[in-house]
């Protein structure tokens, strides 16, 4: 069964929740002992608990795309480490250009000096190589909280998936590419998301 732990901070200590993988139920525990317990249904909709010091603790079972997130908020501010919080959005969004910054880099790179004939047939090459630098370069960035790196993260990996239907259809793959579109469209919600929470903690900051 999966589980988190959050720290509260003060007195009231460590927050842990559990769920099952198919996230129809959902139990929290401070300290050890159950805090509560509810449904998938009753996360969807929000639900919300009572801690020791009269603070509120909501569970909020979010669809992101085709996938449900758990977003945690206490007395209506994201709890830290919860995937509502904008800090642990904008580690999100560096990891995931990292990831896909190191993948092509690598990949291309391998693709050219090997070489390696199917993926040189597949378009990756010294292309794919300088697009992962260009996007590594875009997650340092991101760590530093600049809007404008996840924005153009987000920007690159969009027209990246443009490019990658359009090319598919026309070698007549257009069947086998469901799967991949559907990672590349899950990836750059997250980069959106790393530039929101960016946008929101900059915000902040001004007011």
């Amino acid at each position: 069964m999966p589980k988190k732990q959050y720290d509260l901070g003060g007195n009231l200590g460590q927050l842990e929740l559990n769920w099952n993988f198919s996230q129809t139920k959902f139990e929290a525990k401070l300290n050890g002992a159950v805090l509560g317990e509810c449904t998938g249904k009753e996360a969807r909709q929000g639900k919300e608990f009572l801690l020791p010091d009269a603070s509120v603790l909501k569970i909020k079972l979010a669809m992101i795309f085709l996938s449900y997130e758990i977003q945690l908020f206490r007395n209506g501010q994201p709890l830290a480490g919860s995937a509502a919080d904008p800090y642990e959005q904008i580690k999100q969004a560096k990891g995931v250009a990292y990831f896909i910054g190191g993948l092509s880099a690598v990949l291309g790179l391998v693709a050219e000096l090997a070489p390696v004939e199917v993926l040189l047939n597949a378009g990756v090459g010294y292309a794919a190589a300088v697009e992962g630098g260009i996007f590594l370069v875009l997650g340092y960035f991101i760590s530093k909280h600049k809007a404008w790196a996840a924005a153009a993260a987000t920007g690159l990996l969009a027209l990246d998936i443009i490019f990658y239907v359009q090319a598919s259809l026309e070698s007549g793959r257009g069947g086998s590419i469901v799967a991949g579109l559907f990672v590349k469209i899950f990836l750059t919600i997250y980069l959106f998301k790393g530039y929101k929470a960016i946008r929101k903690l900059g915000s902040q900051a001004i007011n």
